[in-house]
């Protein structure tokens, strides 16, 4: 089965018992050949995964198939014994679970690639049709095809499919008799993998299956080079692309064609090896067209199966010439509907585009097929505009606890169906790992993360570290990161993207090194984690929901928390690294966006756990006052530099590292931060300098307010099951969320 019918959603040839054949055996050993002599391609070594006759399920079998797609395996990847220790979800940390999915996927490839790559091992050893049929028949044995097939046959006899459940009854003899005869007649022959197969292929075509019923007509399918069809009104080559056929042929002679010319003079003739291949191309063409009486239709592909460009064969343009253009392509999608639904499944492909009266007639005729109900479903909406899930079955899938963070608050924001597929459903994008944003802002984290903790155990600012220990900790943090967190790098081109992160790391902490000397504020703690179960970090912010049954809980982790003492008193920021795109303001808020660090700031100044206010230096009858939230920016633009100098270069990108956010209007906790790292905004009148972003006491309590009625509102929507397929793309933005999600297959949105 080729492998793009994965990527039109049809991920597997494992069928219903109902429709099984004795003929998927017979690709099994074709898929098997394919992936040896290819040696071991991922489309062929996930087609053979997916035929159901190997002892792997469907659930196996999709599990290998996303972790080989997510980590772009293949070739030698599947067969040099080395335990794939990659994370099952990407470059990221592994959670919990992931070790043992990992140990679950290595254990299905084993049973997957060992038969495969032993049978490959014998066939590369095998010089004879005897020593090929010996190490097919082994293989097959070892993956104990007969007592399968047996398997198959009684569940085809349990639903009463009779003749089917007897083929493949019969198979497993069939197969040992025509290895039979190609021992019989060709034993010590010698012959490679592909002409081997080649040979059983033409002792299985002339086999008979079992009862076919004789009809007035039939269709023979065969490959080309092979067919032995006579008298047929009408014959159809499909694939008729450049390369394909007539196929490209070259010559794998030694001589070039110059050498064989003076071979031939001195009575050394060289047998014309291209010649003959490119005369036999020609001749199964010639061939193919004289098997019909009637008409002969060439088909092919403007693309490949991975969505390349693909170009007909120089075939198609010959006949426009030779017929003066009487004789033209078409495009199959521009040919009327009605001129090319062959079968229902084209029918029901086919159904949204048709015209109102040619939808009629589809329907009339789908009525009388096994696609009945889906054409009875199909009259209603097909929009979710309006979907809502029963308050039972929202309970039971939700329970009482609501765990939201920014990021799921964002992602209902922008469909709230996209997040019940991935919150409630577990839905995995099934992306290809890949060292995108979501890395480079953790391997940023991970690297500043392990410097600002180096300087407080050691009781220092950062503006005091030398060149040499900046850099030294930063090779440091990086290693360890790859190493903990990516499980290593895996590969060159990684290794090179992970280098320029780390020199992107180093003007990104040289800027917080400038900030620091100039600043009261003291880093007090890095990733600190807010639980409610733990006196030594701040405690969860709770909410109910309005109707009271639900509790919302906010937790997370903060890159950075800041403090200030003042008298008995502490002002405590807290600091976010941002590398991608950000934008803020505090009237964000009533909407429901940029609440994270509010929220944040909000666990930390209202914590009760008196283990974490002593940690922050609040002594008694002091309190700790809300100082601001900073976002740091630590995405690295381009700059324009004179002459090469590193130090320039450094220089001038510091300067593009903006701070965001807000800040109390106290003048102890203005004052105790650096004027030029301080969010700021532009003044109303051209000639105005910028001012701070501020809020005061009462305007943090008001905040306070806004962001509770925001997501006990978002909280609401979710318990009362509103899962509703559409987005809130904002209006004159250029670009729709719907376009790159990897629900939209599934979601009917209108927008599709």
């Amino acid at each position: 089965l080729d492998t793009s019918l994965t990527k039109a959603g049809v991920p597997h040839f494992m069928a219903s018992p109902k429709s099984i054949s004795s003929f998927e055996a017979i690709k099994l050993i074709s898929t098997a050949y394919s992936t040896v002599v290819r040696r071991f391609a991922t489309a062929e070594v996930l087609t053979y995964a997916k035929c159901g006759l190997i002892g792997v399920s469907r659930e196996e079998c999709d599990l290998f198939e996303i972790y080989v797609t997510k980590w772009n395996i293949g070739g030698s990847r599947f067969t040099d014994g080395m335990l794939w220790n990659m994370n099952p979800r990407g470059y990221e940390a592994f959670a919990e679970g992931d070790a043992e999915k990992l140990v679950r996927i290595n254990a299905i490839k084993e049973r997957i690639i060992s038969p495969l790559y032993d049978f490959s091992v014998r066939t590369s050893e095998a010089r004879t049709v005897r020593e090929h049929a010996d190490a097919l028949l082994d293989f097959l044995v070892g993956i104990d095809l007969e007592a399968k097939l047996s398997e198959r046959a009684e569940e085809l006899l349990d639903i009463g499919e009779k003749d089917a459940a007897e083929q493949n009854g019969r198979l497993w003899r069939i197969i040992c008799d025509s290895l039979d005869v190609l021992v019989d007649t060709l034993g010590d022959l010698p012959a490679d993998a592909e002409s081997f197969f080649n040979q059983l292929s033409v002792v299985f075509s002339d086999t008979n299956m079992g009862s076919i019923p004789s009809y007035r007509d039939e269709v023979s399918v065969g490959q080309a080079d092979m067919a032995r069809f006579t008298d047929k009104s009408y014959v159809y080559l499909i694939g008729m692309n450049a390369g394909e056929f007539p196929r490209t042929v070259s010559d794998n002679s030694y001589f070039t064609d110059r050498d064989k010319a003076v071979l031939e003079r001195i009575g050394l003739g060289v047998t014309p090896d291209l010649d003959i291949k490119n005369a036999r191309e020609l001749y199964s063409l010639s061939r193919s067209f004289s098997f019909a009486k009637q008409g002969v239709t060439l088909t092919y592909s403007t693309k490949t199966a991975s969505l390349g460009a693909s170009l007909p064969s120089e075939v198609i343009a010959k006949i426009g010439e030779i017929t003066d253009e009487a004789v033209m392509p078409r495009v199959i999608a521009d040919m009327p509907i009605m001129d090319r639904i062959y079968s229902p499944e084209l029918a029901l492909e086919n159904l949204g585009r048709a015209s109102e009266s040619e939808k009629q007639a589809i329907k009339n005729a789908l009525c009388g097929t096994e696609y009945a109900d889906i054409v009875a479903i199909s009259e209603g909406k097909l929009e979710n505009d309006e979907v809502n899930i029963d308050s039972d079955a929202i309970a039971i899938i939700i329970g009482k606890d609501i765990y939201l963070s920014q990021t799921k608050i964002d992602r209902y924001l922008t469909c709230p169906f996209k997040y019940f597929g991935s919150a409630y459903l577990d839905l995995d994008e099934n992306s290809k790992a890949e060292i995108n944003q979501l890395v480079v802002g953790n391997f940023i984290h991970s690297v500043l993360e392990k410097v600002f903790v180096r300087c407080i155990n050691e009781g220092r600012s950062i503006s005091t570290l030398s060149t040499n220990e900046r850099d030294d900790l930063i090779e440091m943090a990086a290693r360890s990161y790859i190493e903990r967190e990516l499980g290593g790098i895996g590969s060159a081109k990684n290794e090179v993207v992970i280098d320029r992160i780390k020199r992107v790391a180093k003007p990104i902490v040289e800027g917080l090194c400038d900030e620091f000397a100039n600043c009261k504020f003291t880093p007090a703690h890095c990733e600190l984690h807010i639980d409610r179960y733990r006196n030594d970090t701040p405690d969860s912010i709770v909410y109910t929901t309005t109707d009271e049954k639900h509790r919302v809980i906010i937790g997370g982790y903060i890159d950075r928390v800041d403090t200030l003492k003042v008298d008995s008193d502490v002002y405590v920021r807290v600091v976010d690294y941002k590398t991608g795109i950000k934008s803020f303001s505090l009237e964000d808020v009533k909407e429901g966006e940029n609440l994270q660090m509010l929220l944040y700031l909000k666990s930390i100044v209202e914590t009760e756990h008196p283990e974490f206010l002593e940690k922050l230096g609040v002594e008694d009858g002091g309190k700790l006052l809300p100082a601001g939230i900073v976002y740091v920016k630590t995405s690295v633009a381009d700059v324009d530099i004179d002459s090469p100098s590193d130090e320039l270069a450094i220089s001038e990108v510091k300067k593009s590292f903006e701070r965001l956010g807000a800040s109390l209007d106290s003048p102890d906790s203005l004052a105790g931060m650096n004027p030029d790292f301080t969010p700021m905004q532009k003044g109303s009148k051209k000639d105005e300098p910028p001012r701070p972003v501020t809020y005061s006491l009462d305007g943090w309590a008001e905040i306070n307010r806004d962001m509770e009625a925001a997501v006990v509102a978002i909280a609401d929507e979710i318990t009362g099951g509103h899962i509703v397929a559409k987005t809130s793309a904002k209006p004159g933005a250029t670009f729709h969320p719907c376009k790159e999600c990897p629900y939209k297959f599934i979601c009917r949105s209108a927008v599709q």
